[in-house]
């Protein structure tokens, strides 16, 4: 017997036959240890696996991405460390977002990153990602990457990076 999975998005049930592999914690601490990597070419692809593809599509594809993430947020990719400010926040089954800082030029940086569960809503089925080729059954995606940097943020902070 096939135990399903589902979760209530834009006020209706959605279900897949399978849970994701991955929960948001998961994409969270591979995302964090990719920025810290000392490789920038795979870090910046392995970020942008995890947008959801509607966004790589508004970004305009990998190579405006690329200039996009090198320009909006200097010094992100390939930093020395990272800090998660908040465990991930769950505004509802499908939307959540967490806040990291980083340090650019001795400048704190505080980006807050939107996550969705990725399915294809309207059609009820799961989203096929044409980059990674795979269907995304309700998997956890970056819907947005925002600058935060006007809230301060007190609390248990996780440190990433080298040493």
């Amino acid at each position: 017997m096939i135990k399903e999975f589902c979760k209530k998005c834009y006020g209706k049930v959605f279900c897949v036959e399978n849970e994701p592999q991955m929960n948001a914690d998961d994409i969270i601490y591979v995302i964090l240890s990719s920025l810290t990597d000392n490789s920038e070419n795979k870090s910046k692809k392995l970020l942008y696996k995890y947008f959801l593809p509607n966004y790589r599509l508004k970004l305009g594809g990998y190579n405006k991405y690329n200039k996009w993430i090198t320009n909006k947020f200097p010094g992100l990719i390939n930093t020395i460390n990272i800090e998660l400010l908040n465990k991930f926040k769950e505004i509802d089954e499908c939307h959540g977002f967490f806040l990291i800082s980083y340090l650019n030029k001795n400048k704190r940086i505080i980006l807050k990153i939107n996550m969705e569960r990725a399915y294809e809503y309207i059609n009820n089925q799961p989203l096929y990602d044409k980059y990674t080729k795979e269907k995304l059954y309700l998997f956890w995606r970056i819907s947005k990457i925002s600058i935060d940097n006007d809230k301060i943020r007190i609390g248990k902070r996780i440190i990433f990076g080298r040493e």
